[in-house]
This record gives structure tokens, sequence and C-alpha cells, in this order.
């Protein structure tokens, strides 16, 4: 009779997964810092959303729960909520429950230190040093540097395969050996480095750059294959680079055209 009653209680811990409350349905909750700029906490309904949900949360062991501040729909229904984000919050548990009619359907804890996705770098540009054959490639980001850590994907020419950089520490590239007489395509992504605590979440890659041989520098319009979808973001940098001083951190000086 014991054995049978042990059995039951442990077939009973085991049906409730962490965090459900035993009769409602199953709940999923994921959280993300967006761009060290504000956490997105999102949850999951099995099959589809058809309820309301209450989202409340506390920051560290102490403290009562807030609540939402805002709330992100879908159909109609509340499917995730955001909040503010302050430099520490990383480095802190964030609690948090979902409730139903005034019923906890739903409670988790979550740690926030590798939750964090970057936006993708941007105004991407190129250049070339003709006197030692490279392209470099530079980028800008929100997040300092020295805080992240980058990716460089590129393929030369349409049709050949995608190729990928080591990671950097710093937001530029060299291209040894390019064959200056091809079309590169560029895209870079980013994420928080291990210095300041590793994210498990790389940025989206971000929009391409191309660099076009000199002798297509002066044709115009969709033959230089210009994307529209991405028009204002993509730049097109042709100055060429004759000779190349380095600037005080090694990276090449940069030339009006």
């Amino acid at each position: 009779m014991a054995a049978a009653v042990a059995a039951a209680v442990l077939l009973a811990m085991v049906a409730v997964p962490p965090g459900r409350v035993r009769g409602t349905p199953a709940l999923g909750v994921s959280c993300v810092i967006v761009n060290l700029e504000h956490t997105d906490c999102s949850w999951r309904h099995v099959p589809s959303p058809q309820s309301n949900y209450t989202f409340q949360s506390r920051l560290g062991d102490r403290g009562s729960y807030s609540d939402c501040p805002r709330y992100l729909l879908q159909g109609g229904y509340t499917v995730g909520c955001r909040l503010p984000y302050t430099l520490l919050d990383r480095f802190k548990t964030l609690h948090l429950r979902l409730t139903h009619d005034s019923a906890l359907a739903w409670e988790q804890t979550v740690q926030l230190l590798n939750q964090v996705k970057l936006n993708p770098p941007h105004n991407l540009s190129v250049e070339v040093n003709r006197q030692n054959q490279e392209l470099w490639l530079y980028w800008n980001h929100s997040v300092k540097s020295n805080c992240r850590e980058n990716q460089v994907m590129y393929r030369r020419n349409e049709e050949s395969q995608w190729q990928f950089s080591t990671l950097l520490p710093a937001d530029f590239y060299s291209l040894p050996q390019a064959s200056l007489k091809s079309q590169y395509e560029f895209k870079v992504k980013t994420r928080v480095s291990n210095t300041c605590g590793m994210s498990e979440f790389w940025s989206d890659w971000g929009p391409p750059v191309w660099w076009y041989p000199a002798e297509q520098s002066n044709q115009t319009g969709p033959e230089l294959g210009v994307d529209f979808q991405h028009k204002g973001y993509v730049q097109f940098l042709l100055c060429p680079v004759y000779t190349a001083p380095l600037t005080s951190d090694n990276r090449l000086k940069r030339v009006s055209c």
C-alpha cells in the first residue's frame, strides 16, 4: 500500500512541469533583454491563445510583485509583457507569475545575465586598400565595443557560398588578398561578449553592404544590384584608398571621395 502511494506521488510530481500550477493550461515564459533597452517576456499557450493572463514580476529576492506596465498583444490576447531595463538588471533574478481569473496559473524564475539580444550592427561601409589588395569593412553599434564580439559573413559574387570570419572584438574587419575584379557582399552580426557576461543570443544579421570593382563604380540603378528593400540602410562606398596610412589604433585612415 505504501509503495502504491509513493508511486502515485512520484507520478503526480512528474506530470506537472516546473512552474505549472495543477489544473491550468500548459504555459512557458521566456524573457529576453532587447539591446539593453527593455526586457520582453512572452508566454506560449498550448495550442493557441485562448485566455488573457495577468503578468506580475519582481527583480531580486525581496520586494513585492509589480503589475505589467505594457502588455504585448496577439489577436486581442495578452502574449507578453515589456518591462523597463536598467544597467544592473542583468545581474538579478527575475521572479514572475501569471494569473487568470485571480488564480495563479504559472510561476517561474529567470536568470537574465545571458538573455540579451542586441540589435544588428548598422552603418556598414567598405573601403579598399589597393596597395595591399585588402577590403576593409567598418560598422557601428549603440552598445560599446568592449562589451561585444562580432562575426562577418561575406561572399564573392552572388553565386558563391558564404564565408564566415572568426569572432572579432573590434568594429572593423580586413579581408586580405581580395579579388578586386570581383564584387563582394558583407553582413555583420554581434552579441554581448564574455567580458560582460556572454549572451546566448546573437543579433540578427544586419543589412548587407556591397563592394564593386572600379570599372562598375560609374554605373547606376539596378545593374549594380541595389537592394531597394533596404533603401536608406545599404551603403555603397566606392572610394579607393591607394595609399594606406594607419591611424593610432591601426585602422585605415578614411579618405573622402
